[in-house]
């Protein structure tokens, strides 16, 4: 993955087309992710559908939530605590 530097963005958005993108991705990357992202989908699958012969809805279900749970708590993370309250309980009124 290549970090852009500090670059000001540009005033057309249309020219960050092959320009390196705000986040630092440029296009190899979010292709390779989404294709890393696709080719995961297949095993997940048969591992939720062999785990459904053994565990309830319900079991599967819950443990679901709490992965996604669990991932946004630790993509907001990013060292600032006070700001991941805000995101997930929204800002306090002023």
């Amino acid at each position: 993955m290549r970090l852009c530097g500090p670059t000001p963005l540009p005033a057309n958005p249309q020219t960050l087309s092959g320009a390196c993108c705000v986040a630092g991705w440029d296009a190899s990357d979010v292709g390779s992710l989404i294709a890393v992202l696709g080719l995961a989908s297949i095993p997940v699958s048969f591992a939720v559908g062999a785990a459904s012969a053994r565990l309830s809805d319900r079991a599967l279900t819950a443990a679901a939530l709490l992965a996604g749970v669990i991932g946004c708590a630790l993509l907001t993370q990013a060292g600032h605590a006070d700001r991941s309250v805000a995101y997930f309980a929204g800002a306090p009124a002023r």
